[in-house]
């Protein structure tokens, strides 16, 4: 999201997330939010806007990519990418789902586990991890 339209004023009350409301447990959310100069936001948004176009008869002609990388041994060599550095804050929240009014909704996509596999240590897979968040009570 471009600030360019808001003079220097924050930007807030921004959708992150929806949370499904599938148990009463806690639920962890971490946001990092990165702060990115003027050129990599237009790098990144005309690369983005190429990949998204279909072809139709009103999309932006299809052009170069300029980004800051450039050969210094062949001139005439395109390379495509951007070297920046970026600012980046991190917050998070604690959403205690004890308090929402209602039973839960499920999923359709509850698992049922047997006993052993209720027991077994946390690994790294994309819905659990053995390592504790940073700000975990």
């Amino acid at each position: 999201m471009s600030d360019v339209n808001i003079n220097g004023n924050s930007i807030s009350r921004q959708l992150i997330e929806r949370v499904p409301y599938d148990a009463s447990t806690r639920y962890y959310v971490e946001i990092t939010q990165q702060l990115l100069s003027a050129g990599i936001y237009k790098f990144f948004k005309t690369a983005s806007q190429q990949v998204q176009n279909t072809g139709g008869l009103f999309d932006a002609a299809p052009g170069s990519i300029g980004g800051n990388i450039h050969s210094t041994s062949n001139t005439g060599l395109k390379a495509y990418g951007y070297f920046g550095a970026v600012g980046e804050s991190v917050g998070y929240l604690l959403i205690d789902r004890n308090k929402a009014v209602g039973a839960p909704v499920p999923t359709a996509d509850v698992a049922v586990l047997n006993s052993l596999a209720a027991c077994v240590e946390c690994e790294n897979s994309q819905y659990r991890t053995p390592i504790k968040p940073r700000w975990w009570q």
